[in-house]
């Protein structure tokens, strides 16, 4: 089942490149990826499958539907809705709904070039089984500082912060409280290509404030002004965290909608 909806996103994602094979002539040398830029308010429909390969030989693999709507140019909500299929070490393999993800946030432009990012997301515990979910609900607070030097370059630092409440992990060891620092480089070649650099470093403050390094890549290709796909890797380089999907590595692939 996972090799196969992951197939259904990488098709998505070369049916629409081959299909847009025409506009590779004019006009493309000045396309900049949005969707993936950190300060884009945009209204959008995005559907993305995300593999994440833990350890003991388990998975994750995830298909989210995500919907942004921006009411305003400086405020946007989000749902992600999440079809999973997993197994872990002596706990089977499931299949079905995921953790929703809500949330919102709001830009605050401090000049031409730099802007100002402030919003919340709530990981809701509703997967069919501990499998496919944290078993957490779970209030991830962030901001973002997003530079732009040039219209070639976007430089991001990012700060959210994990907080577990409720569900069936709330008590210990289950529960989350952790830091993520987060500082990214996108940079927009030409013709409409793309390429973000994504390291992540977590602390688990739960756990004598281990820390880990997760290093991601993406590269991407804006098919339309309002198209664009991207594929997305990367893993565990260093430290500890305990929580398991912090251990692994991840592969993503996505096409999304944008509408200006």
């Amino acid at each position: 089942m996972k090799t196969i909806r992951f197939g259904l996103v990488a098709a998505l994602v070369g049916t629409s490149t081959l299909a847009n094979a025409e506009y590779l002539a004019a006009g493309q040398e000045e396309w900049q990826a949005k969707g993936s830029d950190p300060s884009e308010i945009i209204s959008r429909l995005e559907i993305r499958n995300e593999y994440l390969g833990l350890p003991n030989g388990g998975y994750l693999d995830q298909t989210y539907l995500r919907g942004d709507y921006a009411p305003t140019e400086n405020m946007v909500f989000r749902l992600d809705v999440p079809l999973a299929d997993g197994s872990r070490e002596n706990l089977g393999s499931h299949f079905g709904m995921g953790d929703l993800v809500l949330g919102g946030r709001g830009k605050l432009d401090l000049s031409e070039n730099m802007s100002w990012i402030l919003g919340t997301n709530f990981v809701l515990d509703t997967a069919n089984n501990e499998v496919l979910g944290s078993g957490r609900n779970q209030i991830v607070p962030g901001t973002y500082l997003v530079w732009k030097p040039s219209r070639k370059w976007i430089i991001s630092m990012g700060y959210e912060y994990t907080a577990s409440f409720g569900g069936s992990g709330n008590s210990e060891p289950g529960k989350i409280s952790e830091s993520l620092f987060r500082p990214g480089a996108l940079y927009n070649m030409p013709h409409g290509f793309w390429l973000w650099l994504d390291p992540k470093i977590y602390v688990n403050h739960e756990q004598g404030n281990n820390t880990a390094l997760f290093l991601e890549s993406e590269f991407g290709k804006v098919i339309t002004p309002g198209i664009e796909v991207w594929l997305r890797g990367g893993g565990h380089v260093a430290g500890e965290l305990g929580r398991e999907e912090r251990q692994g590595w991840k592969a993503e692939a996505g096409i999304r909608y944008l509408f200006e």
